[in-house]
Formats: structure tokens, C-alpha cells, sequence
């Protein structure tokens, strides 16, 4: 390959890295601007809900449900259009860490950037306590870590959704995420 060729691969492949894909949820941070994502719309297939269209884009039960007030919860149709509202507006404040905005019932985590690598966001769907729960305010730190935690329903919850003919498991396995790898041409998934 000629000298001259040779200089530009590496800015070739820095705007190629700059154009690759990210994950579901994860954005580069705009230079200019609060805004990142885009607005999809898909064709639910036959076995599809909303929940599971959600599931699949990151985006949570109220989300998808209020951006598609028309359409079946449980069963869409086969070829029916799903608006992915995946379109953001970065909260206000430093973008650092996590920052969880309960109205929007979404949590940005602004992970550090490693030295020539563009600063991202990633955003999931979070859920929140019931009305007449006190959400405590404040800053909180990581104590402690444990890979893929169950959840074990306090007693009192199970006994509530018992009272009510729903039975809770007294375990709640973790959710199985599919990983991501970082490949030369962008990300893309990791065999388990």
C-alpha cells in the first residue's frame, strides 16, 4: 500500500468507529445539544407484544405504551407499525455517573470516556416505587458489587399480591442480557 494510503487508514478507520453502531440505549454524546436518539417505527411480527418490542429497543412499559395508544398491549398484529420512542433530551447537570430522572422514568449513565474515544450515554428504562412510597433523596455510593443478583420480594409484598390472587415467587432469577463485544467494525454480539 503506498505511503500516502497508509497515513489515512487511521482516519478512516477512526470516522468508520465514529459512523459503527452502538448498542440498544447507548448514544454519542451530541457536541452541540441535548438531544440523542431517533425516533423508530417497526412491524410487530406475529409472537410480538408491546412489552416485548420494548424489551428489545430499551425502552419501558409507559414509553412504548403512551407512543402507541392504539395499539393491543398483548397482541399487535402481525405487520402492524410500533413507534419506538427513542428519542431523548439529556437531563440538565454534569454527565457523570448515573443520573436517574424519575419523570421520565429513565436512568443515563455516563461512564468515563477512555483517552481518544468519544463520551457516550447509555439510557435504560427504570421503574418506580408506588405513590405513597417515599423515593429517598440524596447522593449514594456502590458498597458493594455481586454479578446477575436474584431478587427476593419482601415478605409483606408477596403477602399483598397473595391477598389479591397474584402469587409472587419467593425468588426472582436474573434477567439474561444478551453481552456486547466491541469488534473493529463497531459492536456486535458476543456467542454465550
Amino acid at each position: 500500500m503506498p505511503p500516502a494510503l497508509m497515513a489515512q487508514e487511521p482516519a478512516l478507520a477512526e470516522a468508520v468507529e465514529a459512523e459503527a453502531p452502538m448498542p440498544t440505549g447507548h448514544y454519542r454524546l451530541p457536541a452541540k445539544g441535548d438531544v440523542v436518539g431517533e425516533v423508530q417505527v417497526v412491524k410487530a411480527s406475529q409472537e410480538d407484544t408491546l412489552f416485548s418490542i420494548g424489551h428489545r429497543y430499551g425502552v419501558g412499559y409507559e414509553e412504548i405504551r403512551r407512543a402507541n395508544p392504539d395499539v393491543s398491549v398483548w397482541i399487535p398484529g402481525e405487520g402492524t407499525e410500533v413507534v419506538i420512542p427513542s428519542r431523548f433530551i439529556l437531563p440538565p447537570g454534569p454527565r457523570e455517573g448515573i443520573v436517574v430522572n424519575i419523570a421520565e422514568m429513565r436512568l443515563y449513565y455516563y461512564p468515563k470516556a477512555a483517552k481518544g474515544e468519544p463520551s457516550i450515554v447509555e439510557t435504560y428504562p427504570v421503574s418506580v416505587g408506588r405513590m405513597d412510597w417515599k423515593t429517598p433523596l440524596g447522593e449514594t455510593r456502590i458498597t458493594a458489587k455481586t454479578k446477575d443478583p436474584a431478587w427476593y420480594p419482601p415478605a409483606s409484598i408477596r403477602k399483598e399480591h397473595a391477598e389479591q390472587g397474584d402469587m409472587l415467587p419467593s425468588v426472582v432469577p436474573p434477567v439474561r442480557k444478551i453481552p456486547w463485544a466491541r469488534t473493529p467494525c463497531g459492536w456486535a454480539f458476543r456467542a454465550t
